[in-house]
């Protein structure tokens, strides 16, 4: 008879187990992946957004080239929540060569308009600087998200820079390797 409250109990654990990782499952990977298609037009979109939103210098010949890198998305039924690595540079064609003024990178947070809707940015949000960083990525990204955005950080920087001069060369007709300078 003895037997009976043994296996209860242990089936209780068992269950009590498999609800706990469960629910750790959820907080951990509760923010969803984004698929190829929609990641294009994010990334097309934010971009966009950046570049004609961006603060500016004084020469008018100078444009923003930016490129995004989105690491997740959080949909809600009317907006989503993107988090994004992007960088940022300011160029101007000068005597064949590209200008670069000025330039940013990091993470931000894009609220966009959800799916079946085409994406349209509402606005976008940056980190604090400082202390204020550190608080602003764990608050707007989730755990894992904060671990790839800091892996892009080390490992794409270079390719989102190289990237913005590419863009800046094409727009300004310049040739591929047509040198940059600050």
């Amino acid at each position: 008879m003895r037997l009976v409250p043994v296996r209860r109990g242990r089936l209780l654990v068992a269950l009590g187990a498999v609800v706990v990782l469960a629910v750790g499952y959820w907080a951990v990977f509760g923010r969803s992946t984004v698929d190829p298609a929609r990641e294009l037009a994010l990334q097309r979109s934010i971009a966009d957004h950046l570049e004609q939103n961006h603060w500016g210098s004084r020469d008018q010949r100078a444009r923003w080239f930016c490129e995004v890198r989105v690491i997740e998305e959080d949909q809600g039924r009317d907006e989503s929540e993107v988090g994004f690595l992007t960088m940022c540079n300011q160029f101007a064609a000068v005597n064949g060569e590209l200008l670069n003024s000025s330039g940013e990178a990091g993470p931000k947070l894009a609220i966009v308009t959800s799916p079946p809707k085409p994406v349209e940015v509402l606005r976008v949000e940056s980190p604090g600087d400082g202390s204020l960083y550190a608080r602003w990525v764990e608050a707007n990204f989730s755990w894992i998200g904060a671990k790839k955005l800091h892996r892009l950080q080390a490992s794409e920087v270079r390719n989102l820079e190289n990237a913005t001069r590419d863009k800046a060369r094409a727009a300004f007709g310049l040739p591929a390797d047509a040198p940059v300078h600050r």
